[in-house]
């Protein structure tokens, strides 16, 4: 299933807990702000042998393939994506995505390295201790009469996930052939962001996704692969309306899948198709809604390299923004965790405007309000939401950081005991891995609805095993 690192010696691990520790306290007493001369080459050495360092320890106690190990992919790709494409053509990391004139000062560039080097830190930090305090792989799988039911009864969930995914499919091809209409990234957003409201389609949405995961944590090889199929049909979808997070997100999950159930996959192999995905997308992304074409645009292998990593790596310049706001509005803050806050707050007479309908369209409407009328759209990252929820604290930020590092490995470690855990770490998958573009948003909010539906599978389980007079207390 997931990586299997019971092998380990629990001291090795704990080893790399104190390196990372000693490096998040270097870290934690450089005083960034008496600097008052920006030098990028030497924060891009800092940053570059931090990135090294963590790498070595995925490879060492982890995979680039587990889920964790693909978030850190991901996270390079789009926090520092710019710093690798000024590697390669000597680009402008810090230039603005929306035409306000903005530009940070230096003083603003070191804090904006100094805080991607810690959140990279103690991200990983997180996850280590996580795996340092709590085995969860030396315990064997949990047993019960509900997983035996579910077990017993999978072919007959995979048929509602198929029934699931015909509803779903059909209302998502109508939402982005009116989104295709519209012609502009923030109408794309806007849908991205009902997703996760209360709509008709945040209910499918959410329901395809729990389903989703179920089927891949009990079901056959044969349903698992109709289950990957369709979600492949889904992230062309998307990618052909400009979205290519939830296409690479697919992408990313298929070869985690053979990697992880059909071990057919190396991560040299990866490296192949990563490079396949990233120039065929630049190719490509001329057909979709935010296709610009190639008119006046170098086709070289390291041109197109260059232009995906600066195009994607402009969540570095969103994770900067987060930094402009000392307190936001009340209501992003549960926005970001719990489904529904809008409509909830429209009942009492709280009426927001499109500018407060998710974290990304306030923060783009902050930054240029014309441009954002115009249907422009900055996105958002859960880097800042490292940010957000920190309060402007350092010790926040490292909060924030850790607990986000533990709960990514919760998921990977708990769910071999756990299928239920199981299923939620496959549900939250592509989630998880494009939270960095992403944000919390995409993750947390969708765990209510979660709760609701395991709800609904224990209520059948109940009711099938006193019919059947063979029940036994749930899990």
């Amino acid at each position: 299933m997931l990586v299997d690192d019971s092998s380990l010696q629990r001291k090795e691990i704990a080893m790399h807990v104190i390196v990372f520790t000693c490096i998040a306290v270097a870290v934690l007493l450089y005083d960034w702000e008496s600097e008052t001369v920006f030098l990028l080459n030497r924060y891009l050495a800092w940053l570059y042998v931090t990135l090294a360092v963590i790498a070595l320890s995925i490879f060492r106690v982890s995979s680039f393939l587990s889920i964790y190990g693909l978030f850190f992919i991901t996270s390079n790709v789009f926090i520092c994506g710019r710093f690798y494409a000024h590697f390669i053509l000597d680009s402008d990391p810090f230039s603005s995505p929306v035409s306000n004139n903005y530009y940070p000062s230096d003083l603003e560039k070191i804090r904006l390295m100094y805080y991607v080097i810690l959140s990279f830190v103690v991200v990983h930090l997180g996850y280590l201790l996580q795996k340092c305090l709590f085995d969860y792989d030396a315990l064997p799988e949990l047993k019960s009469p509900f997983k035996e039911w579910m077990y017993t009864n999978r072919k007959q969930i995979a048929r509602a996930f198929f029934a699931i995914s015909v509803i779903y499919c059909g209302i998502t091809f109508k939402s982005l052939a009116q989104v295709f209409a519209t012609g502009s990234y923030l109408g794309l957003y806007e849908f991205q962001g009902e997703e996760y409201s209360t709509s008709i389609v945040a209910v499918f949405k959410v329901a395809f996704v729990f389903l989703f995961g179920v089927v891949f944590a009990i079901a056959d090889k044969k349903d698992r692969r109709i289950a990957l199929a369709i979600s492949v049909v889904v992230g062309i979808a998307y990618f052909m309306i400009g979205t290519r997070s939830s296409f690479i997100s697919s992408v990313l999950f298929i070869v985690w899948y053979f990697h992880n159930y059909e071990k057919k996959v190396s991560f040299f192999k990866v490296g192949l198709a990563g490079v396949f995905v990233v120039f065929a997308s630049q190719y490509l992304i001329g057909l979709t809604l935010r296709g610009v074409g190639l008119d006046g645009m170098a086709v070289s292998p390291i041109d197109l390299l260059a232009f995906f990593l600066h195009d994607q790596g402009v969540t570095l310049m969103v994770f900067e923004f987060s930094f402009q706001f000392s307190e936001w509005p009340a209501v992003l803050y549960f926005q970001s965790l719990f489904p529904g806050v809008n409509a909830l707050t429209s009942l009492f007479g709280g009426g927001f405007g499109s500018q407060y309908s998710n974290i990304g369209n306030y923060l783009a409407y902050t930054v240029n309000s014309t441009a954002f009328f115009n249907g422009n759209a900055l996105g958002w990252s859960m880097f800042g939401d490292f940010s957000m929820y920190s309060f402007g604290s350092k010790t926040g930020f490292i909060l924030v950081g850790l607990l986000w590092g533990g709960f990514v490995s919760f998921l990977e470690s708990y769910s071999r005991r756990s299928v239920i855990v199981r299923a939620l770490a496959l549900s939250t998958f592509s989630s998880i891995v494009i939270s960095p573009r992403g944000g919390f948003c995409t993750v947390f909010p969708n765990f209510l609805y979660y709760a609701i539906f395991w709800l609904l599978f224990y209520m059948l389980w109940k009711r099938f095993s006193i019919r059947t007079s063979i029940a036994e207390p749930g899990s």
